[in-house]
């Protein structure tokens, strides 16, 4: 089954940040986290959200340890958007940047944004510092744009990461702990999860009730602040 999240128009720890600037950025995973709620200076929204992550690959690696064994990864930047593609939200804005120009009426009415994660994405990032509620500094990712002509497209080193909460599918590996509490906390997962519990392989309609996860996604890490009201 084709896997397909379509948009509309209607961390943390002891890691280096990323320096502020452009940076090389590589796609290699976009995960819906269904539907969510957030607390901003407008009072309680609630949103479809996405995640969407890139590789830094000209930063220098870091270090983890896994079963033992150090191992070494690329630095990572992430950004959590609404799921929509109205001019307005950030989703759009970046896309549009980065494709080079705004979406027409009919990608408007259905966009799969799980189109972004092939083999060569590429792009320019504009990371800025800000300081987040915690008061630490933390960094982010402004903008997407094309990479500049002459500069050499890299592959992902991580194993490229999708996840679709209508299909339930297993977590794959590389997910982020708060990216899975996220989603099981969202209605999608929650009604899809009761029905195929009850219903085995059969069709599933969704009789979801859209009305937010009970896990408030503005204290998970998150890039869109207050402001979210290439060929793919």
């Amino acid at each position: 089954m084709k896997m397909e999240l379509i948009a509309k128009s209607s961390g943390g720890g002891d890691r280096p940040l990323p320096p502020a600037g452009m940076q090389h950025g590589v796609l290699y995973s976009v995960i819906d986290l269904g539907t969510q709620k957030r607390e901003g200076r407008y009072g309680t929204k609630i949103q479809r959200m996405v995640n969407v992550a890139w590789e830094l690959p000209h930063l220098p690696k870091l270090e983890y340890e896994d079963d033992g064994k150090k191992i070494f990864r690329p630095q990572c930047i992430f950004k959590t958007y609404t799921l929509s593609l109205f001019k307005k939200a950030n989703l759009a804005k970046d896309l549009a940047g980065w494709r080079g120009s705004g979406f027409t009426k009919a990608e408007e009415n259905g966009f799969n944004i799980f189109s972004m994660l092939k083999p060569n994405a590429n792009a320019l990032l504009q990371v800025v510092h800000y300081e987040g509620n915690d008061g630490s500094t933390k960094a982010k990712y402004e903008s997407i744009s094309p990479l500049m002509s002459g500069m050499i497209e890299i592959l992902p080193e991580n194993k490229p990461v999708q996840y679709s909460t209508e299909l339930h599918d297993e977590f794959p590996d590389g997910m982020p702990e708060w990216t899975i509490e996220a989603i099981k906390s969202s209605p999608e997962y929650k009604g899809i999860a009761h029905a195929r519990e009850t219903m085995g392989d059969a069709p599933i309609e969704d009789t979801t009730d859209y009305t937010g996860g009970d896990t408030d996604v503005s204290g998970f890490p998150s890039d869109t602040g207050d402001k979210d009201d290439i060929s793919f």
